[in-house]
Formats: structure tokens, C-alpha cells, sequence
């Protein structure tokens, strides 16, 4: 038979077990899910630095393109794609002229950028903003470009110049 120390002592055992148990119940299941969660965010990692290794693959080289720009006239326009992680770097013309391109950003098979010029008219020279933007699909990278200038956008492809031809 159990004395009424043991009695006590055993109440205050169970009292204890009582608000620990859920708190022990919650810190495993947050464990678990944890764990889990880690688990899914390095598949997607992996994923994505396959994806971002067959995307660098695919856009490094030369492209060219024929754009129409309305009251310009047409232009054979040449894009230099260096991606560096989701980085792109390179060159790119606008108007037929060669520019460097800035804040280039590769995100899935989506590109974007811009280009700074300066325009000359009446003596006074003016920055100005293209933004260049497309989506690689097949062979081809699709843009569309825009001004800073608020006009409607153009769009045109890119073909990926051969080892053959000349890039710029």
C-alpha cells in the first residue's frame, strides 16, 4: 500500500506531466514539420540550380533579331546574353547601336533589362530608358521592348546566331 507521501508525490508527478506533455507533443510536431519543410526547400533548390544551369546553357551566345520601330525605320538588333547565375550580363542594341545592358535579371525562362542611350535633338542631349523583357521558348526568345517614354510596346524575336555567323 502506498504511504500518503507517495500518494502526494505521484499527484504532483501526474500534475507536472499534465501542461509538459502537450508542450513535448508540440515541440515534436514542430520537428517534423520543420525537418519536412527543409527537405522540400533543398528539392526545390536543386531543382532550381538545374534549371538555372540548363536556362544559362541554353541563352549564352548571340541573338539577332529584326525590329520595326514605328517613325524609325527597321533595325537589325544584336543581344550578347552572359547569364551569370540569375544575373544576365552582356550587350545589347538598341536602334542598331550596341549598349551594355543593366540590372539584366534571368528568372525562369523570362529575361528582363534595360538599356540607357542618350538622344541628341536640338543641341541638348537627354537620357533615356529601354526596357527590353522576353521569354526564352524553343529556339527563340521572344521580347518586347518599351521606352521610357510611356510609347507601346514592340515586340520581336531572337534567333540564336550559329557558330557561323557573324555576332557583332
Amino acid at each position: 500500500m502506498l504511504s500518503n507521501e507517495q500518494i502526494e508525490l505521484r499527484k504532483k508527478l501526474m500534475r507536472r506531466l499534465i501542461w509538459k506533455a502537450p508542450l513535448i507533443i508540440a515541440l515534436v510536431t514542430f520537428a517534423a514539420w520543420w525537418q519536412s519543410r527543409q527537405e522540400v526547400k533543398n528539392d526545390s533548390l536543386a531543382k532550381s540550380v538545374v534549371v538555372s544551369a540548363q536556362m544559362t546553357q541554353k541563352l549564352t551566345g548571340s541573338w539577332q533579331g529584326e525590329v520595326n520601330y514605328p517613325g524609325r525605320g527597321k533595325h537589325a538588333e544584336r543581344f550578347m546574353f552572359q547569364p551569370e547565375g540569375e544575373t544576365l550580363l552582356g550587350t545589347a542594341s538598341y536602334l542598331g547601336l550596341k549598349h551594355g545592358m543593366e540590372e539584366g535579371r534571368i528568372n525562369g525562362a523570362a529575361v528582363s533589362l534595360f538599356i540607357r542611350y542618350v538622344e541628341v535633338a536640338e543641341n541638348v542631349n537627354r537620357e533615356h530608358k529601354t526596357y527590353p523583357w522576353g521569354k526564352l521558348a524553343d529556339s527563340q526568345v521572344h521580347m518586347r521592348v518599351q521606352d521610357d517614354r510611356g510609347t507601346q510596346p514592340i515586340e520581336f524575336s531572337l534567333k540564336k546566331n550559329t557558330a557561323g555567323e557573324q555576332s557583332h
